[in-house]
């Protein structure tokens, strides 16, 4: 057979089967007497499912009231299926099994399962997500409050209410939360967004680019940034450690351990720690002063940082050092037993600012969006 021949009719073959499928797809109404996408027995009269419900590509559900469909062994969306979809909503309970929706499906109503994992891949739910497994989100965005007992992982996707996680870690690439972030172990996140507070009540935080519009804390641990930018600062237990971006806010430690700060531009605020170290950094302005309070041993100002507020060492063994051509525009204090502030190394309450030679936008280039992005320009006094 002619090869062109042969290739007709294999992609005739291909339309064919693409055309049935599109055909296939079924329309389905609740309440029913009989439901065939439930795989086992099914419960009229509780709308339960004795084994696991299974939508085809393209199929459709529609209700004439708010109704919840209850699946033991789980629900599986295989692509475009629309649930409640301008009607009543639909909600799904798993009892034990997981709930897969795949590309292009849409529930108007809520996702629970009891134990299993919950999977969205190109998906979107109007209500909330919940269940005691894990959580994996791609491409996807719910409009209600999700919520996972062992963990989540979020990639490209858009939560509109809170996230909570009670006994797992939580991982966001590349996504954005409206609500308010609990996560009990350890956070970590790249490239993401967040609308409110971020909390880790029994782990570290790390953040890669990105922002926090509220209030980053850990009860116990570390947080850890890299060129994320913070509108409310951070209290933490065990360390800070900031790179890069623009902050603002109080940055507190809730025991004798240290604040790192590099490479970033402090807008208003104040650091309270048992040791601060801060490098090629610009904290405050002349309008918004901050303060920078050391408990411990050492407050360092270094490799060209400038500082306008009140720089204090609130110990009588401690030492300030701020080196060339760094510079503190405001008050600082450093007291030394027996002497009183003579433990300071370096220029401080320095007259006007020097000239500017030139200025340095930093930002980072987004890989999956063409929204504005947050730009960094830093006032450079020499080239």
């Amino acid at each position: 057979m002619d090869r062109r021949i042969f290739s007709l009719c294999r992609m005739l073959t291909l339309l064919s089967a693409f055309w049935a499928f599109e055909v296939g797809a079924v329309a389905y109404s609740l309440p029913a007497a009989t439901f065939s996408a439930c795989t086992g027995s099914w419960n009229a009269a509780t709308h339960t499912c004795g084994s696991r419900v299974v939508f085809q590509p393209g199929d459709t559900l529609t209700v004439s009231t708010a109704l919840t469909i209850r699946a033991n062994a789980g629900f599986e969306l295989q692509g475009n299926n629309s649930l409640g979809v301008g009607g009543a909503t639909v909600s799904l309970v798993s009892t034990y099994g997981d709930i897969a929706v795949g590309t292009g499906s849409r529930v108007n109503g809520s996702l629970t399962s009891g134990s299993g994992t919950v999977e969205l891949t190109g998906a979107h739910v109007e209500g909330n997500v919940e269940g005691d497994g894990i959580g994996r989100i791609t491409d996807s965005s719910i409009a209600g409050d999700t919520t996972f007992k062992n963990g989540l992982t979020a990639l490209r996707s858009i939560f509109s209410g809170a996230v909570t996680v009670t006994n797992g870690t939580a991982n966001f690439t590349d996504s954005r939360v409206v609500g308010e972030v609990e996560v009990r172990n350890v956070l970590t996140a790249q490239g993401s967004e967040f609308g409110s507070t971020v909390t880790a009540t029994n782990g570290s935080i790390s953040l890669s680019g990105g922002s926090v519009a509220g209030r980053v804390t850990t009860n116990c641990c570390t947080v850890t940034t890299n060129q994320t930018n913070l509108e409310q600062g951070i209290t933490a237990h065990s360390g800070i450690s900031i790179t890069g971006g623009v902050i603002a806010g109080d940055f507190v430690m809730t025991t004798n351990n240290n604040i790192s700060l590099t490479g970033v531009v402090m807008t208003s605020g104040s650091i309270d720690a048992f040791n601060i170290r801060v490098s090629d950094s610009d904290l405050g302005s002349a309008e918004n002063p901050v303060s920078l309070t050391a408990n411990g041993n050492r407050l360092d100002i270094l490799n060209g940082s400038t500082v306008y507020g009140s720089v204090v060492v609130d110990n009588h063994w401690g030492k300030l050092t701020i080196d060339s051509p760094s510079a503190v525009y405001g008050t600082c204090l450093a007291e030394s037993t027996p002497d009183t502030n003579n433990n300071v190394n370096g220029e401080c309450g320095a007259g006007a600012p020097p000239a500017i030679d030139h200025f340095r936008l930093s930002f980072t280039t987004p890989q999956f969006s063409c929204e504005p992005i947050p730009v960094t320009i830093r006032a450079c006094v020499d080239a």
